[in-house]
């Protein structure tokens, strides 16, 4: 982003969006690199839960109107207030020693009277139902307990968050958490809880919980546990920043980079606005002066533009060609721009242009008409890294170079290589007259029929199939050669009887070819098979041929070129 061009082109673009200054965004990072390894996740906060159940069950209760003990009002007003007490006193009471179970003394008859009313009381409904109630009250109690809790957490929730997004996490700097408010909800548990108390100060009396009060409550608790849950998500997004504190640390670095671009834009905007204008001031005088020379080259040059275009187009048809007034490459009909080429074309193409316009410079190396008959090209190993069908097409370029260059009356070349296959093409095709391998420090012929054995097996057949050639001992082996050149061409990862297979897919109306390259291609013979004529062997060559013509036509046109 902050490479020249870019900041050379900004000037013409809309500067980014940065919400901080350097500085802020500097101590933004600063920030990011100081968190801990090892910091802890802030924990959830936890959300009230009301049991709907019971206070349901608590207002049904409330309603209901229960009987009252026959003992008198003032004894139950002491025992309501110890009730707990003496439920316990009277667990621990041993009913054969008669010992008080607190101070261990020996109960008087009046005492174990008293011990008799305590016994009827709490054995009574009137009993039984007030010690459910204060239980009522005990568990609103402690959802009381347990919202003054949640409330403290929240609390200590948010003086963390705001440790957090204020010391390590900038991204969260403008979030804040909900305090919660505690009291209303408070207050309705409370009333609730009053109206048990009436209710256990007068068991009897109908106390009405209103559907109101419990469906207020219930809504109460959801706006209150909303809250919770907003914070939650805010607590985990936090969380999630920090342990990829690594993409917090990147998007910073990257706005820190875009906040120096559009100061370097600031700082330079007058500066690159004259070099473009000096620029294009520039290029005005320079397409004058390059028109004035062009002038006076424009005949080479069409030369040029014309055979570099040729050569390409026996590559690349109207893949690649070339633009004659700027002398660039034209790829899928578009002008490539300087420096496009070299990221598009593969290493072979690059090294075709560069053939073809090795070919095309031929025109700038001649002062005039007779300089043509004088040429002599030296073509050293041209087909580095390229596919072998451009091998071929390069081999046939060589071949029409006189075509190619129209003046051109006799073809003189010295070709180097290293590649067999590209000599094979050479050889095997009469493009070269003379034939030279370098072994040892010396020059010898290059054998060809060593490195084309399949198209001299062709050949063979063919003379016999159509040139009334007669068959030999080597028959059967070259029809084997031949086919099994076939399977591995168009199969190379074939295993098992793949001649076989290969004939029973391809050749389907051939009964013969497999017998006989599978006997005799071994030097095999079983007895009870009739001699093979030579009317056999001609018939299966010819089934064969036919097979290629149809497939590899190019093959037998050479045959029958190289057979006349």
């Amino acid at each position: 982003m902050l490479e020249f061009q870019n900041i050379f082109n900004g000037i013409q673009k809309d500067k980014y969006d940065i919400s901080k200054t350097f500085d802020e965004l500097i101590e933004d990072y600063n920030k990011i690199k100081s968190v801990p390894e090892n910091l802890d996740d802030i924990k959830q906060i936890e959300k009230i839960n009301l049991d709907f159940k019971l206070l349901n069950e608590i207002k049904e209760n409330c309603l209901k109107e229960y009987s009252l003990s026959e003992l008198a009002t003032d004894f139950k007003d002491k025992i309501k207030d110890k009730q707990l007490f003496v439920e316990t006193g009277i667990t621990l009471l041993d009913s054969e020693k008669k010992d008080c179970p607190f101070c261990e003394q020996s109960l008087e008859k009046d005492a174990l009277n008293l011990i008799d009313k305590y016994t009827t009381y709490l054995n009574d409904i009137e009993a039984n139902t007030i010690k459910l109630f204060k239980e009522y009250v005990s568990s609103l109690e402690k959802y009381i307990i347990t919202l003054t809790n949640i409330e403290i957490q929240n609390t200590k929730r948010i003086n963390e968050f705001n440790k957090y997004k204020t010391k390590y996490i900038p991204s969260s700097e403008e979030i804040e958490l909900n305090s919660l408010d505690i009291e209303y909800l408070r207050r309705q548990i409370e009333l609730i809880i009053e109206s048990v108390q009436d209710k256990i100060k007068n068991i009897n009396k109908s106390i009405d919980l209103t559907d109101e009060q419990l469906q207020s409550l219930e809504k109460s608790e959801t706006l209150f546990n909303g809250v919770i849950s907003s914070n939650n998500e805010e607590i985990e997004a936090i969380n999630n920043k920090k342990d990829k504190i690594g993409e917090e640390n990147k998007s910073t670095r990257k706005e820190i980079v875009k906040c120096a671009y559009n100061h370097l834009i600031d700082e330079h905007k007058n500066n690159i606005e004259s070099v473009i204008k000096l620029r294009a001031q520039w290029k005005t005088l320079n397409d004058e002066i390059r028109k004035k020379r062009e002038q006076q080259k424009v005949s080479k040059k069409e030369k040029v533009a014309s055979t570099i275009k040729t050569v390409l187009n026996y590559f690349f048809a109207k893949k690649y060609t070339l633009d004659e007034e700027n002398f660039r490459l034209i790829f899928d009909k578009n002008t490539l721009e300087k420096d496009q080429a070299k990221n598009i074309l593969s290493e072979g193409e690059k090294n075709i242009v560069a053939f073809a316009y090795f070919i095309g410079d031929t025109h700038l190396k001649v002062e005039n008409e007779d300089d043509y008959q004088k040429l002599f090209f030296v073509i050293d190993d041209p087909i580095s890294s390229m596919d072998f069908s451009h091998v071929y097409t390069l081999c046939g370029v060589i071949r029409d170079i006189s075509k190619i260059i129209d003046k051109l009356k006799r073809e003189r070349f010295l070709i180097l290589t290293h590649n067999n296959d590209f000599m094979r093409v050479l050889a095997s095709n009469n493009i070269i007259d003379k034939k030279l391998l370098l072994k040892k420090g010396e020059l010898i012929d290059f054998n060809n029929n060593l490195t084309v054995p399949y198209i001299n097996h062709l050949m063979d057949i063919y003379d016999i199939c159509r040139k009334n050639g007669i068959p030999t001992h080597t028959t059967a082996n070259s029809i084997r050669h031949i086919i099994e050149t076939l399977t591995k061409f168009e199969k190379i990862d074939v295993t098992g009887e793949s001649i076989a297979e290969y004939i029973k897919e391809n050749i389907k109306d051939d009964t013969k070819s497999y017998t006989l390259i599978n006997d005799l291609s071994h030097g095999g013979w079983r007895t009870e098979q009739a001699p093979i004529t030579d009317e056999d062997y001609i018939e299966i060559c010819e089934t064969i041929v036919k097979h290629i013509e149809i497939k590899y036509i190019g093959q037998v046109e050479y045959c029958k070129k190289i057979c006349k």
